[in-house]
């Protein structure tokens, strides 16, 4: 549950080198194309769920550590939160990471329009490898979700990266199955990408249990000038197959 948690949070923050080494149907050295496929669709993933999951991860941070991070809920009636969990000059929160820094979210919800509004973002927040400074605005309505992400940073291995999420989201939650759709577009220093997920083949998440990638769905995604797809209807949490217009591969998912 630890690593779900952590991997809804931040998890989209990182761009990972190495997606195969053969065993198990990986492929044995895919090509730096899939590679990076593979790094672009975990960065949709992780990054369009941090808004809809905010609350169950706050809950499970609070029970594991009461004291780290701080959580402060202040409600104004009718329908508004404040809420912001405090690393401060940093602590060991519950997940077991020593963090710093701040996150600060603002939601209202609307009854008669059925509409919920959450404004905020992460402030100077790190845990030693990665840094988020920046600001969020979504909306969700009857299951439809549109939110941005403007003005944050990560980094891995020293190399910093600027980067500006635009997601058109559709969010449609029954029991612990979160079904999404929509599309994206995503700036990673001067490269843009266009990401689309099918209604028809939705990315599936299953809250309680021990996998924080999607069980099935598909990902088509526009990277240097080629259409490329991540396919995770393979019946293993960390595997995927990502298809260019030259090959087929099945990568890892760290």
């Amino acid at each position: 549950m630890k690593k779900r948690i952590a991997f809804l949070l931040i998890t989209f923050l990182f761009l990972i080198v190495s997606c195969g080494g053969g065993g198990n149907g990986v492929s044995e050295n895919p090509s730096p194309l899939v590679c990076k496929t593979r790094d672009i669709g975990l960065i949709f993933v992780g990054s369009s769920l941090q808004i809809p999951l905010f609350m169950p991860i706050v809950k499970n941070l609070k029970s594991q550590d009461p004291n780290c991070p701080e959580v402060t809920i202040n409600f104004s009636p009718p329908f508004h939160w404040d809420i912001k969990l405090d690393w401060d000059d940093g602590c060991v929160d519950g997940t077991g990471k020593n963090r710093v820094g701040a996150i600060v979210l603002s939601v209202t919800f609307d009854p008669e329009n059925n509409e919920l509004e959450i404004l905020g973002g992460p402030s100077n927040f790190s845990d030693g490898n990665i840094f988020l400074d920046g600001h969020i605005e979504g909306t969700f309505k009857d299951g439809e979700g549109e939110f941005f992400l403007n003005g944050m940073g990560f980094y891995q291995n020293e190399d910093i990266y600027d980067f500006h999420f635009v997601h058109n989201l559709y969010i449609e939650a029954e029991g612990d199955t979160i079904r999404l759709w929509g599309s994206s577009n995503l700036s990673i220093d001067s490269e843009e990408y266009n990401i689309y997920v099918d209604q028809t083949d939705p990315l599936v998440f299953i809250k309680n249990n021990n996998c924080p990638y999607p069980i099935s769905g598909t990902i088509f995604m526009q990277i240097d000038n080629e259409n490329v797809e991540m396919d995770f209807n393979t019946g293993d949490c960390y595997t995927a197959v990502v298809t260019t217009d030259e090959e087929s591969d099945t990568v890892t998912l760290p």
